[in-house]
């Protein structure tokens, strides 16, 4: 109501809302893309949700990051083209160099990402005792009072799975 009265627009464009307006123009019915148009579109936006959280992107424009978001989704299922890219850089305005040197470092980050991932796998795999005993997770565990997140104070639903909040009201409180 402030804003209003102030005459503010905060309505910003993202790089999100250029994503299934660069697929509709650049995917045709005969396009061999077409049937992973949806595939594509998850890709992309989850790669652009990875960008959000990489200084890099920041100063980048959201057409940018869009088509190049979209670029790297097609490299990753193997449907990259050269007419792909140049269409998609035309639409977003931008140089095709600049579409795959941001669809290169948009890889980066995914491959960082990945190998922390791998990481954080490699440290919580079980193995098992020397001799054939259980499986033994080389998990740090935690004390039972802290494995729980509890919201109780709040009179809220506690969590018994999760170690992090994953509502609203759980940071509130």
């Amino acid at each position: 109501m402030i804003l209003s009265q102030l005459d503010w627009d905060i309505n910003i464009v993202t790089a999100t809302d250029f994503v299934d307006f660069l697929l509709a123009r650049t995917t045709t019915d005969s396009s061999p893309n077409h049937k992973n148009t949806q595939l594509i579109r998850r890709h992309a936006i989850t790669f652009i949700s990875l960008c959000c959280t990489e200084p890099r992107f920041a100063t980048l424009s959201p057409s940018l990051v869009a088509a190049s978001a979209i670029y790297t989704a097609l490299k990753g299922i193997g449907q990259e083209d050269v007419e792909m890219a140049s269409r998609l850089a035309k639409m977003a305005e931008i140089g095709p160099d600049q579409l795959v040197t941001t669809a290169t470092s948009i890889e980066q980050v995914i491959s960082i990402e990945l190998a922390g991932i791998e990481q954080t796998m490699d440290r919580t795999v079980t193995k098992t005792s020397s001799h054939g005993g259980p499986l033994i997770s080389t998990t740090p565990q935690l004390p039972p009072s802290q494995t729980k997140f509890s919201a109780s104070s709040c009179g809220h639903f506690s969590s018994s799975s999760s170690l992090t909040p994953t509502d609203v009201q759980d940071i509130l409180c």
